[in-house]
Parts: C-alpha cells; sequence; structure tokens
C-alpha cells in the first residue's frame, strides 16, 4: 500500500507535509513498532476502535463536522495537491486533478 510505504519509510515529502498541516504536537512521527503492538492489543481485546496516537481522540471526536472542512481546505492547497500527485500510485490514470482545475 503506498501510503503506508510513504509514513512508516521515513519518506522526507510525507514528513513536511505532516509538518507543515499540523500543530507540533500532532505532527510528530509514529514508530511503526508502537502502531503494530496497539493493532495487536485492540485485535486480542476485540476494540471498536484503535486510536495510534492516542493524543488524537479530542481531534476524532467531532470529525464528522470537521473533516469535510479539512478536506475542502486541503484540496484547494496547490501545495498538498502537489504533494499528494507526487506520492500517487504513477500507474493511477484517474488522480481527479488536472493542472488547469488547480486554484
Amino acid at each position: 500500500m503506498p501510503i503506508a510505504r510513504a509514513e512508516f519509510d521515513d519518506n522526507d515529502l510525507i514528513t513536511a507535509m505532516r509538518e507543515q498541516l499540523f500543530p507540533k504536537f500532532l505532527a510528530s512521527a509514529i514508530e511503526s513498532e508502537v502502531v503494530a503492538d496497539r493493532v495487536v492489543t485492540g485485535i486480542e481485546d476485540r476494540l471498536a476502535r484503535i486510536m495510534v496516537p492516542r493524543r488524537w481522540q479530542p481531534i476524532s471526536a467531532p470529525r464528522g463536522i470537521v473533516n469535510p472542512l479539512i478536506d475542502r481546505s486541503l484540496e484547494r492547497n496547490p501545495h498538498i495537491v502537489d504533494a499528494v500527485l507526487t506520492v500517487a500510485d504513477p500507474d493511477e490514470q484517474d488522480v481527479g486533478t488536472d493542472d488547469h482545475d488547480r486554484p
């Protein structure tokens, strides 16, 4: 999966995006071992939800209201669009955005 590889392979582009998008206390990277341990524990405990890192829990609560607003702002940010297109699978033909469609 390209997103998982980009996130867990210490990708400079993803690190830069994370640092640009999130406040410093949310932007720090999470070790893949920490994620794996929490996923295993969550499965073993039959948890309905696994949140890694836990500092995202308060932000996750209103996501049904906030996420559409965040998505809209990200779609209009040319730096983010360029970064996502850079990471996107080159075999994907339908990326949904052409240069002439950008704001």
